[in-house]
């Protein structure tokens, strides 16, 4: 799953990704923490057809984004997008929150 690159290229944190799902989240219960994404994003466990949908959602890309196969590359951390956005050097198309 290729959530944490899509994430990091829209300069979204762990965080913030979780408030955004909350609005498309269609039970009260079943709200996506920042634990739980990082835990997707390590694949620590497998998301779930709706929780994909909803993140797609959250970062305004298609699902076919997310579930493509990872391309190797390096990791731009919580650390990363903050000093981005500090610099003002969002990526082209990045979404700054």
């Amino acid at each position: 799953m290729n959530l944490r690159r899509v994430r990091a290229e829209r300069l979204v944190t762990q965080a913030e990704l979780a408030i955004r799902v909350a609005k498309f989240a269609t039970r009260g219960d079943d709200q996506l923490t920042q634990q739980y994404i990082s835990g997707l994003e390590r694949g620590l466990w497998p998301a779930r057809a709706e929780h994909v949908n909803w993140l797609a959602q959250a970062l305004c890309v298609p699902e076919s984004e997310l579930l493509r196969k990872a391309r190797l590359q390096p990791f731009a951390g919580t650390r990363d997008v903050q000093e981005a956005r500090q610099a003002g050097t969002a990526p082209a198309g990045g979404v700054a929150a």
